[in-house]
């Protein structure tokens, strides 16, 4: 899959049921599994936020669910699935840490330009940006 465009992104972002959230003249998020509740924050499983002019978009997927008072981590969320399909197809490249993150980032000659792809979990998020940008 190539996102090249605010047009890709949004056609990706929609054949995957994901819905429209928020858009600027700088980022358009979508978000999947919105939860309205009258009095509480919006609750969502995961959002894709687009960066316009740079083709770059970032992917985040609550791995935390609660139950009955108790919360617990998911394994096999999407996040997982990428993560181990991106380590089975792209190689290592090092650890960067933009604004206090630790990423784990592999480059993807499959991909235009060798794209660099970065990984993280954050507060219960799992992180994954395209065409990270290493520093």
């Amino acid at each position: 899959m190539s996102i090249n465009s605010i047009d890709d992104f949004k056609r990706v972002a929609i054949e995957n049921g994901y819905e429209p959230n928020e858009e600027s003249d700088i980022i358009v998020i979508y978000v999947y599994n919105l939860v309205k509740e009258e009095g509480k924050d919006d609750l969502v499983d995961r959002t894709l936020t687009y960066i316009k002019g740079t083709n770059r978009f970032y992917l985040a997927v609550y791995k935390k669910i609660t139950l009955l008072g108790k919360t617990i981590t998911r394994d096999n969320t999407l996040y997982d699935e990428i993560m181990d399909e991106i380590k089975t197809k792209c190689t290592y490249n090092k650890i960067s840490k933009p604004k206090e993150i630790d990423f784990v980032t592999y480059k993807c000659s499959e991909y235009k330009d060798n794209l660099e792809i970065g990984f993280a979990i954050k507060d219960g998020w799992g992180l994954i940006i395209s065409d990270f940008k290493s520093e």
